[in-house]
């Protein structure tokens, strides 16, 4: 079997989805659930598992919020914050033509999906939403995916990877690792857009401004010229 040219390994949170207006959601309907306190407290220990595996963990949240105030809300009150989640449409809170650039995407070479978060909700997540489907069930799920840089490669093979991604730090770890194997492509949405480079981070290779934006790119492009769409 031929060695696909292009691979384009694609993030999911911030790049082709809403995380922040997602959360935004969720934390209004917690509060009219649950009151401002213990919704508060939720996304406390949201925070605090975050803190601890550095990926966000619903299950293992919800798990400890439950702990926390097992005397104060009834088991119909838990489990209906729990089928919230499951049920949650994450399709409604794809940017702008995301999936219709994952189509675009498998004009020039592979996609896959390559997404930090834990295998059970971030796997519903992008099934929920129709990115799996958009990249023929090519999706891989790691705690942190710099980490698996070669099972990543051996998993979907190329002459040649572009990662899209809104994280300045992973592109950098990555682009250090794989160097002329790899264009990365920086989408400039949710938080980190709003955050001065760090220290040490390396210029994206391309950058737009949404992830609609990569259409307007080309196959020559994506290996190695520099360009800002805005």
């Amino acid at each position: 079997m031929p060695i696909p040219s292009l691979t384009f390994l694609i993030d999911v949170d911030n790049t082709l989805l809403d995380n922040d207006r997602v959360k935004a959601s969720q934390a209004e309907y917690l509060r009219g659930l649950l009151g401002e306190a213990p919704a508060s407290r939720f996304w406390e220990l949201y925070e605090q598992v975050r803190h601890e595996e550095d990926v966000v963990n619903y299950p293992l949240t919800l798990a400890r919020f439950t702990h926390a105030f097992a005397d104060q809300f009834s088991k119909e009150t838990f489990f209906q914050l729990a089928s919230y989640f499951l049920a949650f449409s994450f399709r409604d809170y794809l940017y702008a033509d995301a999936l219709e650039t994952l189509a675009y995407l498998n004009t020039l070479g592979t996609t896959a999906i390559t997404s930090d978060g834990d295998a059970s909700f971030q796997g519903l997540k992008i099934a929920r939403s129709g990115i799996s489907a958009a990249v023929q069930g090519r999706v891989a799920l790691y705690l942190h995916k710099e980490a698996h840089l070669d099972e990543i490669m051996a998993l979907f093979p190329a002459e040649h990877y572009v990662v899209i991604d809104d994280k300045p730090r992973l592109l950098t770890a990555l682009k250090r690792e794989m160097q002329e194997l790899l264009t990365t492509v920086l989408v400039r949405q949710g938080k980190y857009a709003r955050q001065a480079p760090a220290a040490g981070e390396l210029p994206p290779d391309l950058a737009v401004a949404a992830i609609s934006d990569v259409r307007q790119l080309r196959t020559e492009q994506f290996q190695g010229r520099q360009a800002n769409i805005r």
